[in-house]
């Protein structure tokens, strides 16, 4: 897996280990013929994109830390409110 400056990430099973554009671009390589690496990648692919890097002294990604994901409260459909409203009207009737 490679992850990018932005958190984006590519995994490809041909190059589990390697960054394989190796043009600049990529920040981390995860590792994933290892069972860290695979958990690393998993926990990534999860919580992408509410997550910090964790850096060990040399600059190698060991870990992330989660961050808050933001609460979406999403607005009822039309459909949503007129059933409400027809529930509604059926109590009071």
């Amino acid at each position: 897996m490679i992850i990018r400056e932005d958190k984006s990430f590519e995994t490809n099973s041909l190059f589990p280990n390697t960054d394989w554009y190796d043009d600049g671009r990529t920040l981390f390589v995860v590792d994933e013929t290892t069972e860290v690496g695979v958990e690393l990648k998993n926990k990534i692919m999860q919580n992408y994109p509410h997550f910090e890097f964790v850096l060990d002294e040399t600059g190698y990604l060991i870990d992330i830390v989660l961050t808050e994901k933001p609460i979406v409260i999403q607005e009822p459909t039309v459909q949503e409110r007129i059933d409400a409203m027809e529930m509604l009207l059926i109590e009071l009737i």
